[in-house]
């Protein structure tokens, strides 16, 4: 009965372990299963990542941005997740003050610490802001709207020449300051100047005229902002400027101003 036994499990090993070249715990299954592998793609350089095509057998490359060059010629690079971190921690720790923390410490809402002189152009007056505006009938249409290029068109009926923006001076440029002095400026087709109309007492509207200055005050920045000329017609209006101090300077379009490193 024993050497049936012993034979029994010698039987038993040897198809186990026969078996076991078809699974994928044996050294045939591995090293065939290797074999239909793609070779390995060798690095490009330090600086360089592979990245996917969508193309099939093609693959891209992609630089990793190096901060001790030049930041215009790396503008696309990709940035490594340690130096993201420690951007990230940079801005918080030396540009942001935490004003409100939960029982933790845990932050729960930023200021800026310094607004810089860099922060934004001369210009305040972000035409973005000026958006396509129509109201009137048929007999009365007035009509608004904003080119995406750094102009806007006006239509007045034969009845009117003036024509409202639809909204306040302190919706279209929110960084006024009252007290101080400020110079609008902007190029039109016609002689056309700005309105402040102030609905709740009409004794205090502004005509504002392109090039001079004005100092501000809470009833110019709750004024509903027009433009108005003594024509009725279809106009452009452009190069639109509202810079602190009294005197005009050369048009520079709205936009805020970013110093990259090593520029």
């Amino acid at each position: 009965m024993k050497r049936i036994l012993i034979a029994f499990l010698l039987v038993l090993n040897i198809g186990i372990a026969y078996s076991a070249d078809k699974t994928i715990t044996s050294k045939t299954y591995v090293d065939n299963q290797i074999a239909t592998k793609q070779d390995k793609i060798p690095a490009v350089d330090t600086n360089t990542v592979i990245t996917h095509t969508g193309e099939s057998g093609n693959i891209g490359e992609k630089g990793i941005y190096d901060s001790t060059g030049n930041y215009a010629e790396q503008q696309t690079s990709l940035v490594t997740a340690g130096d993201a971190n420690t951007g990230i921690n940079n801005a918080l720790e030396n540009e942001f003050v935490c004003i409100d923390e939960d029982t933790d410490h845990t932050c729960l809402l930023w200021k800026i610490r310094n607004i810089t002189e860099h922060s934004a152009s001369k210009n305040l007056f972000n035409i973005s802001k000026m958006t396509d505006y129509t109201y009137g009938g048929t007999s009365s249409l007035h009509v608004l709207v904003n080119n995406g290029n750094g102009s806007i068109s006006v239509t007045t009926p034969s009845n009117d020449s003036a024509i409202s923006t639809g909204k306040k001076l302190s919706q279209l440029v929110p960084g006024l300051e009252v007290g101080k002095t400020y110079t609008l400026s902007f190029k039109s087709d016609y002689s056309t100047k700005v309105l402040l109309y102030y609905f709740s007492d009409s004794s205090q509207n502004i005509l504002w005229t392109p090039g001079t200055s004005q100092v501000m005050t809470q009833t110019m920045l709750n004024s509903v902002f027009y433009f108005s000329y003594r024509v009725s017609a279809t106009q452009n209006i452009y190069d639109i400027q509202m810079e602190e101090g009294s005197v005009a300077t050369e048009y520079e379009p709205y936009k805020n101003l970013y110093i990259p490193q090593n520029q």
